[in-house]
């Protein structure tokens, strides 16, 4: 079972770098009246981290109730 977990977290990590690798260019991110230049790849990865969290978050406050 440990090396299929290992395998595992070495294809999510190459999978990690391809993307960081073909997704290195700037993109302008605009937001009201800010504007910033950020990588597309930390853009992504931004982005999927906060819908993480959101998803946490809303999962630990609305989560199911055990009955007994």
């Amino acid at each position: 079972m440990l090396k299929v977990q290992l395998a595992a977290v070495v294809f999510c990590l190459a999978l990690l770098l391809i993307i960081g690798v073909q997704n290195s260019e700037v993109v302008e991110l605009r937001f009201l009246t800010w504007t910033r230049g950020i990588s597309l790849v930390a853009l992504v990865f931004l982005t999927a981290a906060a819908g993480l969290v959101v998803g946490f978050v809303l999962g630990k406050l609305g989560g199911r109730r055990r009955t007994p």
